[in-house]
């Protein structure tokens, strides 16, 4: 059974919501959907679920579809341990990983990052592309996939507690996010730790996983583009990722020129989601 919680934060979304997840008391807005992900793990609710996932209110108009579609997809799919759906397309396609992104975001990401997690991988070269690449955390998976991926948080914030100036860093410092400055570097290292583990920890411990492809129309009514500007960030999504897929690196420098010269000459698509 597939099993899709909206997390409520208020009176009216709980009333509104097919499956709410109760998290009006929210004693740790800072740090946003993780120590609810935590609580759900643990709760009698999920337990015997086959697949669960909790999404936020604001998920019909970040990603542009129902959660009813969003569990009909996933109902329709092959098999896999965990499925996604990454809202932002168009960062996708303009930035090389969520770790390059995280950093032109929030200085500092890359090496928080490094820092914390066991791999001899360089971040500065781990790509992300439209298979893995993820934010807002919107993924609905097994125990398989649950059992795995709290760990790997937990043990990411244990190694940050460890360290004075990590801690500091990622629980008090803000994150400079523009539409809300209080937020520390919490909200969006997790948020990254998704793409991470499906790089680094999902292939070693046999999880799979899938993304929802949005289709040409859907990316045009998404982000009223013009179709010509779709067209090319359809193009630098696939440039990427059959640079990642074949380990062609070297082709990561083409796909910077043709990003480079969109951006220049379209530089909002930088400001966009």
């Amino acid at each position: 059974m597939v099993k899709l919680f909206t997390v409520c934060y208020t009176q009216e979304q709980f009333e509104k919501a097919e499956n709410p997840w109760d998290n009006l008391k929210n004693v740790h807005p800072e740090l946003r959907e993780f120590p609810v992900f935590e609580e759900a793990y643990r709760s009698d609710k999920t337990k015997d679920l086959k697949y669960w996932g909790l999404l936020s209110p604001k998920f019909p108009s970040k990603a542009f579809m129902s959660v009813k579609a969003f569990q009909e997809w996933i109902e329709k799919s092959p098999s896999r341990d965990v499925y996604f759906v990454n809202p932002v397309p168009i960062v996708e396609a303009i930035f090389p990983g969520v770790i390059q992104h995280g950093e032109n975001c929030h200085s500092g990401m890359k090496d928080l990052l490094q820092r914390n997690i066991s791999t001899k991988v360089d971040f500065s070269t781990l790509y992300s592309d439209c298979n893995t690449f993820a934010m807002c955390n919107y993924f609905v998976g097994n125990r398989k996939f649950w059992d795995a991926y709290i760990k790997f948080v937990q043990e990411f914030s244990t190694s940050v507690e460890k360290n004075p100036q990590d801690k500091r860093m990622m629980y008090e410092e803000s994150a400079s996010y523009g539409p809300n400055k209080s937020l520390p570097y919490y909200t969006f290292a997790v948020e990254r730790l998704f793409t991470i583990f499906l790089q680094l920890e999902a292939p070693r411990l046999g999880i799979t996983f899938a993304h929802y492809t949005y289709s040409f129309d859907e990316l045009v009514k998404k982000t009223s583009l013009p179709t010509e500007i779709i067209e090319e960030l359809v193009a630098l999504s696939d440039i990427k990722q059959i640079a990642i897929s074949a380990k062609y690196y070297g082709m990561m420098r083409h796909w910077a020129f043709f990003r480079n010269r969109l951006a220049k000459q379209n530089p909002y698509l930088f400001l966009m989601e």
